[in-house]
């Protein structure tokens, strides 16, 4: 007996109330959970250190994953899902309470929705990669309901975001420049930083440290990355990994990028021969290690909707202990520079996975999914 489509998105929205296979409550977590998403919108939950999925819950929808963030204070998590725009359709953005491990709100847009930022009562979301049109807006939304409250103006094929201090750093795929904005009143104060090395290289993921002064970013077929004074707009250095090999799939083979917490170290995917890269976080950065992934990036990402080569994504946790190599899945120890740990979800997800630090029965902290200086 086939189910209906209808039946079945009921089945799923009734589900998310519950655990799905939870071994603790969420009240009894202690210490950081790396919270991964997939795209069959199973939430799963990992113990660092001990690595043991402690819960996992359905959430309301099945779609690809485009992005999270998570606020502590509120103890929610935000998960936006569906078309990145264009070709792919518009997409939404759920709402979810890590405290009862349920749906807050799940709310659909008539744009595309791709990797966003929280902060200050705000979420800026980036209309889509697969935007179309030159189109270069940021929309502006109300982190309480979901309400589009203004937008902010960037680059092409809005992509990657970041909020941190006050200042958004808007990543657009189809520009050559990182964007920054800073709102004080009714003034934005906007900023380019870049060019990037070639005219084909387009902006991928990137980091800041926690000063707001410097940044690092990654481009469209380049492997290595570059590091730029954010407040001038100047690139300081480049590092070049070499050649991207033809038989790489994906078009961007340094695709994560993550700074420690205390700005010490850069890591640096190399996913087209399965490595990352350690640099020091100085305006030189200089060579440190090679680590090799225990899991390479070969294969598509399941369940497929779009988009479906990996092509990864690096994250440290809140620490700096451990960095997290999405869609290979592995664990990375920084202070042995050794892969610990493969988390079974994680080799599914790309822009979603970011860590939470319980207390008391209560979130207390959380990265965010860019693993930036603190």
């Amino acid at each position: 007996m086939r189910l209906s489509r209808a039946l079945l998105t009921a089945l799923v929205a009734m589900a998310s109330w519950a655990s799905f296979g939870a071994v603790a409550h969420a009240s009894e977590f202690d210490g950081p959970i790396i919270y991964v998403p997939n795209g069959d919108g199973v939430l799963h939950a990992y113990q660092e250190g001990t690595w043991t999925e402690v819960g996992s819950w359905q959430m309301p929808f099945t779609g690809p994953i485009r992005g999270s963030d998570a606020d502590a204070s509120g103890g929610f998590l935000y998960v936006a899902y569906g078309g990145d725009g264009g070709e792919h359709g518009t997409g939404s953005l759920i709402k979810w309470n890590l405290r009862t491990d349920s749906t807050v709100w799940n709310r659909s847009y008539p744009f595309g929705v791709d990797q966003f930022a929280n902060c200050d009562g705000r979420i800026y979301m980036p209309v889509g990669e697969a935007e179309t049109g030159g189109v270069k807006i940021w929309k502006i939304l109300d982190a309480g309901t979901g309400d589009i409250v203004g937008s902010l103006t960037a680059g092409t094929r809005p992509h990657n975001t970041i909020c941190h201090n006050g200042t958004v750093y808007m990543g657009p795929r189809g520009s050559r420049y990182l964007f920054t904005a800073r709102t004080t009143g009714s003034r934005i104060t906007a900023r380019k930083i870049g060019p990037s090395p070639s005219a084909y290289n387009g902006t991928r993921p990137f980091t800041v440290n926690a000063a707001d002064t410097r940044a690092w970013i990654t481009w469209t077929r380049f492997r290595g990355f570059s590091i730029a004074n954010s407040r001038t707009g100047q690139i300081l250095a480049t590092r070049n990994f070499g050649p991207v090999p033809s038989s790489f799939k994906g078009n961007a083979p340094s695709h994560g990028i993550s700074l420690a917490p205390d700005g010490s170290e850069v890591y640096v995917l190399d996913a087209s021969v399965g490595q990352v890269q350690v640099y020091s976080g100085s305006d030189d950065p200089q060579f440190l290690a090679t680590v090799p992934l225990a899991h390479t990036y070969t294969g598509m990402v399941a369940p497929c909707f779009y988009d479906c080569v990996k092509e990864g994504w690096l994250l440290h946790s809140g620490d700096g202990r451990y960095v997290f190599a999405g869609e290979a899945g592995d664990v990375i120890d920084t202070q042995t520079r050794a892969v610990v740990a493969t988390l079974p979800a994680l080799t599914n997800d790309r822009h979603g996975f970011i860590e939470v630090n319980w207390s008391d029965g209560a979130p207390a902290a959380t990265t965010s999914h860019f693993g930036i200086g603190r």
